[in-house]
């Protein structure tokens, strides 16, 4: 898919994890009035996607899976013609074979997961759902089984950061179309799951190390060049400014496609940004986290 052509339908309808980052929870419930605007925004928004020539669509959200009327959501979406549907999900409602069939049959043809550890422990002390790694795991088995594509991501956390390259290694075994590791928002000061960019380093280059040895097919979104401790033209790092031009149809944008950036992801450069060899294709740091924690020993590259 394309990521300039794709439209954005975001479903904040319910999710039965309990991720230690999510602000909402899985006891947040969306009223029947809140519902209903969504399901107008987004039938506004697939009209008006259409006019623009968007060819593909992406439905995410809370999780749009947990939504009561995806299935006929998806019909329509398919009967207007759009190429590709991809859906962003948990993952844990694909372990039912008949319901990710029917998913299939009604039009996706991509499922984003994401995967947080390579085994339950990790996953589950992430999501704070017993079984939630169980159910992901055999959802993944059941779209291989379908021969659909899947896209595999992961939040890099405290509790999870020793633990990346066997989670590339899981990813692998299922033969993921892609797999994409995303930097943490610092969105509250002193969350116990965040990792400062400062302290990221000796993690990210062991992972950054072993991909280029395995060949396997990962990319970094909005991690500072520096922090791999080299670059690579064979791994792909999507800087902010790369990452936010492909959301030109999101629901953050207004209709002519410019971007309103929470104040947790707003970036910036300092004096060593430019003495870096990267410094034209990195958009440097986030600036709560370093106006809190410093960028400690980071050398620019």
């Amino acid at each position: 898919m394309n990521d300039s052509k794709i439209g954005h339908i975001i479903l904040m309808t319910g999710c039965s994890n309990d991720c230690i980052f999510c602000l909402l929870g899985k006891n947040h419930i969306e009223t029947e009035e809140s519902i209903k605007k969504q399901e107008i925004k987004a039938w506004k928004n697939l009209q008006r996607y259409k006019k623009e020539g968007v060819t593909d669509i992406e439905i995410s959200g809370s999780d749009p899976l947990e939504y009561s009327k995806i299935i006929p959501m998806l019909k329509c979406i398919k009967k207007m013609g759009f190429q590709n549907i991809r859906i962003a999900t948990h993952g844990k409602n694909l372990s039912n074979f008949n319901f990710t069939h029917e998913l299939i049959n009604a039009g996706v043809n991509l499922f984003t997961i994401p995967i947080y550890g390579s085994n339950s422990l990790i996953h589950d002390k992430i999501t704070r759902i017993k079984g939630s790694f169980a159910h992901t795991i055999q959802g993944i088995k059941n779209v291989n089984k379908l021969n659909k594509k899947i896209a595999i991501s992961c939040l890099v956390l405290e509790y999870n950061k020793n633990n990346l390259i066997d989670i590339v290694r899981l990813g692998m075994k299922y033969d993921v179309m892609n797999f994409c590791f995303n930097m943490t928002y610092l969105v509250q000061e002193n969350n116990f799951y965040f990792i400062p960019v400062k302290d990221l380093g000796k993690y990210m280059s062991k992972v950054f190390k072993f991909i280029i040895k395995s060949k396997s097919n990962v990319c970094f979104n909005e991690f500072p060049y520096c922090v791999f401790e080299g670059i690579n033209p064979k791994i792909l790092i999507n800087s902010g400014k790369i990452f936010h031009s492909q959301k030109k149809y999101s629901f953050l944008g207004d209709k002519s496609g410019s971007i309103q950036i929470p104040p947790f992801k707003i970036k910036t450069n300092i004096e060593m940004c430019n003495k870096c060899k990267a410094k034209n294709q990195c958009d440097g740091f986030f600036k709560k986290d370093i106006d809190i924690y410093g960028v400690g020993n980071i050398k620019p590259l």
